[in-house]
């Protein structure tokens, strides 16, 4: 019986003792100077999905106490949850450290990091102290970009298609414009070459730009030319832009090697060189209708002319030597025709027209929007006073000629001049620019024919 008193006596002792130690281990608690850093600084600038070091540090002092077990530390990105580093219990004194990556967001800004560091847990097998307490937390700064590779691109080279009379003593100086950029670092813009290929060497342009922008003639992107002693004939023309001096440019580089590309480091044009003695004349073009399209030049010409309708650069006329061939082509947009065809210089709706050059010429391009089902570029004809072959439609909206009829039965174009023009199946000129033209009598009793037969089916 004594022996069950005594024990008893001693579990109680010892219960009133580990509650007064327990309650001192709470009371002498002394967490201070919590501290941390994202990429070993108060702020960091990161890559999408790139990680991010974390480094915290806290002072527990010499005292035991509930905060002496560090549980975890919580990481939160403008106050939403995005990593919890479980550190399971870290117990001991003084100056204690954890390091640890968390992924940066998918979404490029700014965010507000905050870290906070949690204590908690139990003491000689019981729970004397709560879970999650925080000890301390720190705010940073983070910046997460998209990155994009450093890039050069030449916008730019002025001024183009230049036309200069052999013997010009006027200097020729050509510009360019040229964006550097990328994330996190630009390129380094170092070196812009010039060249006319005429045989010679190119011209070399030293700069130093490595903050992202756009240079021009005003940074000093340009060189001026004495073309005085240039040969008649077009010469191709071109500027590169490189991130590497204009003393190291590697062993075998040529500028014609960008010709013909569609590099972003470089840009093209041509400089002609004429004969003061041949006269030369202005071909202009003028675009019209409720419809869209484009008119420019076919092959190679030495003034090429790409006008438009809208929404592009023009070039809608064009300086060329006395008796120069220039071949225009009319392209129709989507949902449009040329069936209104030619006026001016050119006639007919033939979308391809050949002008001799013997004298300042004008052409009028006419595009009308599709309003009849079925009907399209398809017809064609027309003489000098715009009477021509009509193509009668369906209630399909296919034509009703010979299914034999192949596209390689239509008129080919015609050299026109001042008084040509393209004549029609069926329909001879009388004159030399057929002023006037009329149908076959088969042609009008095929037409009749085909009237009758829809009106009595």
């Amino acid at each position: 019986m004594n022996i069950s008193i005594n024990s008893a006596k001693t579990a109680v002792v010892g219960a009133i003792l580990l509650l007064a130690f327990a309650a001192a281990f709470v009371a002498n608690a002394d967490v201070t100077n919590v501290s941390a850093t994202i990429n070993g600084s108060d702020s960091a600038t990161v890559a999408v999905n790139a990680p991010v070091q974390v480094a915290v540090s806290a002072d527990k002092g010499q005292d035991g106490g509930c905060d002496n077990n560090w549980r975890s530390t919580v990481v939160s990105l403008d106050g939403n949850f995005v990593h919890e580093e479980n550190l399971g219990s870290v117990s001991g004194f003084g100056v204690v450290n954890d390091s640890f990556d968390f992924s940066a967001p998918a979404t490029p800004g700014e965010y507000v990091v905050l870290i906070e560091v949690m204590g908690g847990g139990e003491s000689f097998g019981q729970t004397v102290c709560d879970d999650d307490q925080v000890w301390g937390s720190v705010e940073l700064s983070l910046t997460v970009y998209e990155p994009v590779a450093p890039f050069i691109q030449v916008l730019s080279i002025d001024p183009k298609d230049e036309v200069r009379v052999y013997g010009d003593t006027n200097p020729l100086t050509y510009t360019a414009e040229v964006a550097i950029g990328g994330v996190p670092t630009s390129a380094h813009l170092q070196c812009v070459i010039f060249d006319i290929f005429r045989g010679d060497s190119w011209n070399t342009v030293a700069v130093d730009f490595d903050t992202e922008g756009t240079y021009d003639e005003e940074d000093g992107i340009s060189f001026t030319y004495d073309i005085s002693t240039y040969a008649t004939g077009t010469y191709p023309v071109n500027v590169v832009a490189l991130d590497v001096a204009c003393d190291d440019l590697p062993d075998g580089f040529d500028t014609q090697d960008y010709l013909g590309t569609d590099l972003d480091e470089t840009q093209e044009t041509t400089l002609t060189i004429v004969d003061p003695q041949v006269e030369r004349h202005t071909l202009t073009v003028t675009i019209n209708g409720d419809g869209f399209g484009n008119v420019k030049t076919d092959g190679e010409v030495e003034d090429s002319i790409a006008c438009y309708t809208e929404g592009e650069e023009q070039d809608c006329s064009g300086t060329y030597p006395e008796g120069t061939e220039i071949t225009l082509v009319a392209a129709p947009d989507e949902g449009s025709n040329f069936n209104s065809s030619w006026s001016g210089a050119c006639v007919g709706n033939n979308p391809v027209c050949v002008i001799v050059m013997n004298g300042a010429q004008a052409v009028n391009a006419h595009f009308a929007l599709n309003t009849t089902p079925g009907y399209s570029q398809g017809s064609y004809g027309g003489g000098g006073n715009g009477n021509g072959v009509r193509v009668e439609l369906t209630d399909d909206g296919d034509d009703d000629r010979d299914e034999d009829e192949d596209e390689d039965d239509r008129p080919e174009p015609e050299v026109l001049g001042e008084s040509t023009s393209v004549v029609p199946v069926g329909a001879p000129a009388t004159g030399a620019g057929g002023a006037s033209a009329s149908l076959d009598l088969s042609v009008l009793t095929a037409i009749l024919t085909t009237r009758s037969r829809k009106e009595i089916a």
